[in-house]
């Protein structure tokens, strides 16, 4: 399938999304807490997640790359036009710096990719490389954290950025499902134990977990309908 029509299907599936996320927020409207309906992370993911198709194309990256522009002009201004004609606030600038960082982590991998390939050997590696990296990271930052007594959200935000990788990086793996089963594993571990240390307020703990398992299981869904697609 060329890139063009992948792209197409993301900009419908970010169309039906965004429609389903503004109905949710008109029959939660007054609701105490929503911010962790697994119906708004699906949102994010689709438009954060575009930049990693360019991977399935390295071939001509860069001749590519440019292709999200059109993409990411019609999801700003469908965003724009859901918050001016609905009052909703989608954090415009955030979201534009997310996927800027998404779109540079792309760029980064692809010259991973390159990089690695003169040896079959870390090519076949360097996914796992990623994964452990993001690891090891992640319990640099939890246990500073329980060591100074002094929770903060930065291991919360290694770990939302790890859900939406990680399911991507077995796609370049020769053992793509043992891979994804792994990592999901591992993150759920971690998930768990994050939120375990969440203040509960309101319910506030239970909702995390549960919006970060849903979150697991669509980015693992995205993951295997791409598996089933591209091979």
């Amino acid at each position: 399938m060329s890139l063009f029509w992948v792209l197409i299907i993301i900009a419908i599936v970010f169309t039906f999304a965004l429609y389903h996320d503004i109905h949710a927020r008109r029959v939660l409207k007054g609701s105490a807490e929503t911010r962790y309906r697994p119906d708004q992370f699906f949102l994010y993911g689709v438009i954060f997640f575009a930049p990693f198709v360019i991977l399935f194309y390295k071939d001509a990256f860069w001749q590519n790359l440019p292709q999200l522009i059109p993409l990411y002009v019609y999801i700003f201004l469908l965003l724009d036009i859901a918050e001016k004609k609905n009052g909703y606030s989608y954090g415009m600038g955030e979201t534009c710096l997310g996927v800027f960082v998404q779109t540079l982590l792309t760029i980064i991998i692809y010259y991973l990719i390159i990089f690695f390939q003169s040896d079959n050997v870390v090519d076949a590696l360097w996914p796992y490389i990623v994964f452990a990296g993001l690891l090891i990271l992640y319990a640099i930052v939890s246990f500073m954290e329980w060591y100074k007594k002094k929770p903060s959200e930065y291991s919360t935000v290694i770990l939302f950025f790890s859900v939406f990788i990680s399911p991507i990086l077995p796609l370049f793996t020769s053992q793509y499902w043992w891979s994804l089963l792994g990592s999901s594993i591992t993150l759920m571990i971690a998930t768990l134990y994050t939120t375990r240390r969440m203040e509960d307020v309101g319910g506030d703990r239970g909702c995390a977990q549960g919006f970060a398992i849903i979150a697991q299981v669509l980015t693992c869904i995205v993951s295997i309908v791409l598996h089933t697609i591209l091979f």
